[in-house]
């Protein structure tokens, strides 16, 4: 016989039974004028409620949610596992529309307290655990595992239903539970294992409990009404649920004690959250306690039931199959229709009744608020609670004074309240007559100033007064006024000022820069010695008489109609549609002129409506107790600024599958793409299960992309004409603050290159290219030569005419003229002076004519072709001797010279010769030949007095052209000749030309230098 859990029945529960549905209509009015006017968010309408269905890519009804390791969620259903990242569906199996993940174990995984993973290979179904960098398959005979949810015990061991039965995983093994542990065979539930803080498991069956201890190896069985769905409090009670209602079971040294019968409504699936609130899905709907603990009070029940959503009110599906939390704290149902998600949001609207979009708001000093709607009673929120002071209606203005005072205005009346006090009217002419009192201010002085449509008016003494338009300029647009630490007024005009008052004279402060940036006033607020002031074109800040605009990046912060400094720094503005934060930092960098990139909230944290432009009354206001108010046109909101959202590590980015031409590859460790791929699709993702678009990517391409590119919200990369190699794409992801992940997700990707694209092509192609230039090179080699042998034909021909030319004239001329001095000369006496010297000067006329024939067989050539240069010079020597002891030496391997180097060396050569012969005073002289690789080097040398040293220095000798003649021979085949003093006496001719002008057919000496012509 198993143990019975004892019943007992509240109060609250048979009040319930006796009143039934009749008494909810009635707490939900208390529930309204009390406890769900806390000013603490947690009620289901301060929740941001999202569904998904079929229409959004859900493959059907969702069974169970489940977190995996990479934070998105595993959603099992009807036609198998989906992946949902917060955004977007994802099935994990091979397709060819989307491709798979990367790592299944990160998308389909269940991590256990030892580390291990376990998931449902999606192509084999079978059960795979992946622990220590191993991945192997789990002994799962009956293989109905891959349908399970997985609740880990603090040993690591898995417990799950099946169709089954009841399973156990241990390591790599599944075994059934039967009588052995404890567990009657055929025993069935609808409710997953549940583990307490003690590593206890539990399982709940048709009114009964099973417990097993850890470290037990039998369950324990106990007889517990309403127990079909179980779930631990925080307090470590056991809650049961089941269609004949809810019920807690107390606890007594782990073990059941108790039953405490909470209401016989029908009640499914619980959950206890992780900010201690409580889920319950109910015959209607869902319904929700902020703080489960209130349930258990009288009347909770009835709260608990008031707070519901039907789908009436926006409520997907009444069939709700799972409750489950993520890591953000959202909280998501699984029912029959799809996927919905509960989110807390940073911005929480106001416990109002009712509201009017043009409503004034000003925290008194107490922590209160004072709320005045146009149409509408003032309003008072303190506590928790809304007071309605029905005298104070059609609220124009409400703005503070001096000391902690309050002036309000109205369409016909003007009050005042003091610390402590109520409000009063003040005693003053009737202003029914003139437009709505806009603008309330009090300035240092105690003179109050009230705007009222074009009039600017001050209140002395119960007297309207208007100042002088000399001292300030009448507007016809309203602005904004504000009071700032000295009590000085300022008066933020359009197209002029702003304007201070200080002890009743107006002072006008110029500056451009304000005027340039605020455009038109429409907000001002003052903290400590700085005065804020925006408007229709951004925002600024007066610091004595110096303004400073703030510059936003896009600029993005336009409109601003509220302006808030906190004490910690922060800077608050409201821009219309979105409120904007600065932390201090960032304030302190934009004052400094830098570019500012704000932290933004809009709907999806919360803030439904938009700013009123208008300078009647700011839309931001900061309370006693830090909270910040927010008044739009759809509602009054609050966000505590001294309370920061959970910091959260950037998620990291996962990329799917790689489409190349439309077809889809995973990428498990890489992936190949054929050649020219055309365009290529990276897909890639990242857990965004709170405000998915906030979630931004960026992504490159190494060796392609120079710096990372920004891919924004977009969770597709697309590159076209991707070059064959290897390449590495990486992705990294942010979250909602903006921080970026600091290591990138990466996949290795091979570009396989075409036909043309591959080494053997480019080698036969670098073949064909040299082959080519070395064609093109020969080709030109030969024109040269044959232009070369023109040009030679040429400068042969024109020195042949010379030569004749000079021989049938002036040589015939003066051998004639020699002939008839001779024959004058042998018709004088022998024995006369005159004779002699005319035969004297004969001789030498006969030395000069044979120089002449000389010069003339030197303009007809060498005869280049008929011998070689080592023959010139023999016969050079020939006919030298007798005049000195000449050697001739040749030295390396003779090569064939060009003809016009060839001519050009030789007469070189020869004019060194006859001058070593001349002055070296019959001494030796010695001639080489010298075939180098590189050049050609002719050198002559004698042992005379040597060259004189002016001559040296000089370069030539007067009215001589010798030397001269030398080099300019020399330049013309590129050579150079250097004349050197010998140290143990004797002079050393040098001529060096380089091998490319020195050599027939030389293929030395680099490809463009041979492309020259010569």
């Amino acid at each position: 016989m198993s143990p019975q859990v004892p019943r007992h029945s509240s109060l609250a529960g048979l009040l319930l039974r006796l009143a039934g549905q009749r008494l909810l209509p009635v707490l939900a009015l208390l529930l309204l004028g009390g406890a769900a006017s806390s000013a603490a968010a947690g009620a289901l309408a301060d929740y941001e409620h999202t569904v998904w269905s079929e229409k959004d890519g859900l493959a059907a009804g969702v069974v169970s949610i489940t977190q995996v390791p990479n934070g998105m969620l595993r959603l099992r259903t009807a036609l198998g596992n989906q992946i949902f990242d917060g955004v977007e569906f994802h099935s994990p199996q091979r397709n060819p529309s989307g491709g798979p993940f990367v790592d299944y174990a990160e998308v389909l995984g269940q991590t256990s307290p030892t580390g291990a993973v376990y998931y449902i290979h999606p192509e084999t179904l079978r059960l795979m655990r992946r622990w220590k960098g191993q991945t192997e398959a789990v002994h799962d005979k009956d293989g109905l595992s891959q349908w399970a949810r997985f609740i880990f015990d603090q040993d690591g061991v898995g417990w799950y239903y099946a169709v089954g039965g009841l399973f156990r995983l241990e390591g790599l093994k599944v075994e059934a539970l039967g009588d052995a542990w404890g567990i009657p065979k055929g025993t069935m539930s609808s409710n997953r294992p549940v583990v307490d803080a003690q590593g206890t498991v539990w399982i709940a069956a048709t009114d009964t409990l099973f417990r097993l201890a850890r470290g037990a190896r039998k369950f324990e069985r106990y007889d517990a009404a309403h127990c079909a769905q179980i779930a631990f409090a925080p307090d470590g009670a056991l809650w049961c649920a089941s269609a004949e209602g809810l019920a807690v079971v107390s606890m007594k040294d782990g073990r059941p004690a108790g039953q405490r019968l909470l209401t016989q409504a029908s009640y499914g699936a619980l959950f206890f959250d992780s900010r201690g609130g409580f889920w319950i899905c109910s015959a209607g709907g869902i319904e929700h306690a902020a703080d489960w603990r209130s349930i258990l009070e009288p009347g909770g029940i009835a709260a608990l039931q008031a707070d519901a959503m039907t789908p009436k009110q926006g409520l997907g599906s009444i069939d709700i199959n799972t409750i489950n939390e993520d890591a953000e704290g959202n909280i998501w149902l699984g029912t029959e229709a799809g996927l919905e998600r509960f989110r807390t949001t940073r911005f929480n609207r106001a416990p109002l009744p009712e509201y009017s979009y043009d409503a004034r708001i000003k925290p008194d000093t107490d922590g209160s608020l004072w709320i005045g709607p146009w149409d509408r009673n003032l309003m008072h929120l303190s506590a928790g609670r809304v007071t309605d002071l029905p005298r104070i209606r059609r609220v124009t203005a409400i703005r503070d004074g001096a000391d902690g005072r309050i002036w309000l205005a109205t369409d016909r009346t003007l009050w005042r309240k003091d610390p402590g006090a109520a409000f009063a009217p003040v005693d003053m002419p009737d202003v029914s007559w003139r437009e709505r009192i806009q603008q309330i201010a009090e300035d240092d002085v105690g003179t109050v100033w009230l705007q009222a449509g074009q009039e600017l008016l001050q209140l002395k003494e119960g007297r309207l007064e208007q100042p002088d338009e000399s001292q300030i300029p009448h507007s016809k647009d309203p602005y904004p006024l504000v009071a700032d630490e000295k009590r000085q007024l300022w008066f933020a005009t359009n197209g002029r000022g702003p304007f201070v008052l200080k002890g009743g004279v107006f002072r006008e402060i110029k500056s451009q820069a304000y005027l340039d940036t605020i455009i038109e006033a429409w907000s001002a607020h003052a903290h400590g010695p700085r005065v804020w002031i925006g408007g229709r074109g951004g925002v600024g800040v007066f610091e004595g008489e110096y303004f400073r605009p703030l510059k936003f990046k896009d600029d993005r912060v336009k409109g601003v109609t509220g302006i808030v400094e906190t004490a910690q720094g922060e800077l608050w503005l409201h821009g219309l549609t979105k409120v904007f934060r600065l932390s201090a930092e960032q304030l302190n960098a934009g004052l400094n002129g830098q570019t500012l990139t704000p932290e933004a909230f809009d709907h999806r944290d919360g803030l439904r409506g938009t700013g009123v432009p208008s300078a009647y009354a700011p839309s931001l206001a900061e309370d006693a107790s830090g909270r910040l108010w927010v008044t739009t046109n759809e509602g009054l909101f609050w966000i505590d600024t001294r309370m920061k959202p959970v910091a959260t590590l950037p998620p990291v980015a996962l990329i799917r599958a790689v489409k190349s031409d439309g077809v889809a590859q995973p990428g498990e460790g890489g992936v190949q793409l054929s050649a020219n791929p055309g365009q290529v699709e990276f897909n890639y993702t990242a857990a965004a299960l709170s405000i998915g678009d906030r979630v931004h990517f960026r992504y490159r391409m190494e060796g392609i992309d120079p710096e990372w590119r920004d891919a924004d919200t977009r969770r597709t990369a697309y590159y076209t004409q991707l070059p064959p190699g290897h390449h590495r794409f990486e992705v990294v992801a942010s979250n909602e603050q903006g921080e970026w992940a600091q290591t990138p997700t990466f996949l290795a990707v091979e570009i396989l290159p075409a036909w043309y694209q591959t080494l053997w092509f480019r080698a036969l192609t670098m073949a064909l290219v040299i082959g080519c230039l070395w064609w093109i090179y020969r080709l030109r080699v030969s024109v040269l030569r044959a232009r070369e042998r023109v040009r030679m034909q040429e400068i042969a021909g024109e020195r042949e005419r010379i030569a004749r030319d000079l021989h049938d004239t002036l040589l015939q001329s003066m051998q004639g003229l020699i002939l008839s001095f001779q024959s004058v000369a042998s018709n004088m006496p022998a024995q006369g002076g005159t004779r002699g010297v005319i035969e004297g000067q004969l001789d030498r006329a006969d030395q000069l004519l044979g120089e002449a024939r000389d010069r003339v067989r030197d303009l007809r050539g060498t005869d280049a072709d008929a011998i070689s240069l080592r023959e010139a010079f023999e016969s050079a020597v020939r006919q030298l001797v007798g005049m000195a002891r000449i050697e001739l030496v040749e030295d390396g391997v003779p090569r064939p010279l060009r003809p016009l180097a060839r001519d050009r060396i030789y007469l070189i050569g020869r004019e060194a010769l006859l001058n070593a012969v001349m002055h070296g005073e019959g001494g030796d002289v010695r001639v080489q030949l010298l075939f180098e690789r590189r050049r050609f080097v002719l050198r002559v040398r004698d042992k005379g007095p040597g060259i004189e040293h002016e001559v040296l220095v000089a370069g030539t000798r007067p009215g001589h052209y010798g030397l001269v003649g030398m080099r300019e021979r020399a330049a013309q085949i590129g050579g150079t000749v250097t004349i050197s003093r010998l140290p143990e006496g004797g002079t050393e001719v040098e001529l060096q030309v380089p091998a490319a002008r020195a050599f027939a057919g030389n293929a030395r000496g680099g490809v463009w230098r041979k492309l020259r012509p010569a």
